[in-house]
């Protein structure tokens, strides 16, 4: 029998696992680029971007690591955003909305998710093997016209990282966010004036808003500026982060924020308008609840949560929603106005089409005066 020639040798010899990684990693990584990107690219462009954004996810020792570097595609040069991260929810919205905001000319944004396990120094151990160490990761690669100099690309890279650490953190923290409005549920149980605030806060859990975060803080009731966060309760954006991991302090989400008149004398659940937008889902000022509890000493205690009100609630009538279909029912009683008269039909339609944040923060009177018009 004669010896196989040396390319039947080569074919039958298996890869080197790095080669193999290479190109699964490559494959995946290019499978949604824009046709017209592609056709521009050339084959040695494309191979020199995926051999970097392979090197640049081969290693992670941290949460969220993010690269910024330029680029050759079609001869012109271009910016590459990279990100590494575990891969969970709102990494592409959240990377997207910021991108829009700062108006740059987006050709492609790329986000293969794939299984991996790394060593203790955070290298590629493994990539889609199956093996039940593997977890699931995100790697966005984000190629872009706008060329940027060196201090605002790296300004660009730290900024990601702080939203891409929000996004970590608030998906992460999720369900003990939506455990905790529960739990307060069960503590005001015996409440029966706050039959309408337990509804509201099952309300929330039940898919009308997205929890970013939560805090309980405590005060006095004579000393509006002593209100401190209590050690360890904070969870999501509000959570205190290991020493070390935290790319940038978060005191602008204070409660300090809210107007003392409002945190201490205002209703028992305050509903309002944060003046900080949501680096999470979408960019737009955070919708801020707050739950104040009076009790013994003098000692006042707020749960406080941070999120987004859904789009799920944004399409429910406000009549069938608690807190407001509360707030309805005083209207028509005060108005005295008999279920299913035209009068009755017409406030209950305007009542439905006002804005809910603006039925939340509203006074009666206000609403009467807008649902009148």
């Amino acid at each position: 029998m004669s010896n196989p020639s040396p390319r039947q040798s080569e074919a039958r010899s298996p890869k080197p696992p790095a080669q193999r990684q290479i190109e699964i990693f490559a494959a995946r990584l290019f499978k949604r680029l824009p046709d017209e990107l592609a056709a521009h690219m050339s084959q040695e462009e494309r191979r020199i971007l995926g051999q970097q954004a392979f090197d640049f996810f081969s290693r992670r020792s941290q949460p969220v690591k993010v690269g910024v570097s330029r680029h050759l595609i079609g001869g012109t040069p271009m910016t590459v955003i990279e990100t590494v991260m575990p891969d969970c929810a709102f990494i592409v919205d959240s990377c997207r909305e910021y991108l829009h905001q700062l108006d740059l000319s987006v050709l492609a944004l790329l986000h293969p998710i794939f299984s991996v396990s790394r060593d203790a120094a955070g290298g590629l151990f493994s990539l889609e093997e199956g093996s039940a160490r593997e977890s699931r990761e995100s790697c966005v690669v984000v190629i872009f016209e706008t060329e940027l100099d060196a201090e605002a690309a790296s300004y660009l890279a730290a900024e990601i990282v702080r939203r891409m650490h929000e996004v970590l953190a608030a998906t992460s923290d999720f369900e003990k966010m939506t455990a905790r409005a529960l739990e307060i549920c069960d503590e005001l149980a015996n409440v029966r004036e706050l039959v309408e605030v337990r509804d509201f806060l099952r309300w929330l859990v039940s898919g009308s808003f997205l929890f970013l975060g939560y805090e309980r803080c405590v005060g006095k009731i004579d000393d509006a500026s002593a209100v401190a966060c209590e050690a360890g309760s904070g969870l999501g954006i509000l959570r205190e982060e290991p020493a070390g991991e935290q790319p940038a302090p978060r005191t602008f989400y204070s409660i300090d924020t809210l107007e003392p008149d409002l945190l201490f004398h205002g209703p028992v659940l305050i509903i309002s308008k944060s003046h900080i937008q949501s680096h999470v889902h979408r960019l737009e000022p955070m919708d801020d609840i707050v739950i104040r509890r009076a009790e013994t000493g003098g000692k006042v205690v707020f749960d406080r949560f941070l999120g987004l009100f859904s789009s799920k609630a944004a399409v429910e009538e406000a009549e069938h929603v608690p807190i407001l279909r509360d707030k309805l029912r005083q209207l028509l009683q005060q108005d005295h106005l008999l279920p299913g008269s035209h009068d009755y039909k017409e406030m209950v339609a305007a009542f439905n089409s006002l804005p809910k944040e603006e039925l939340f923060r509203a006074s009666l009177g206000e609403l009467r005066r807008n649902s009148t018009r």
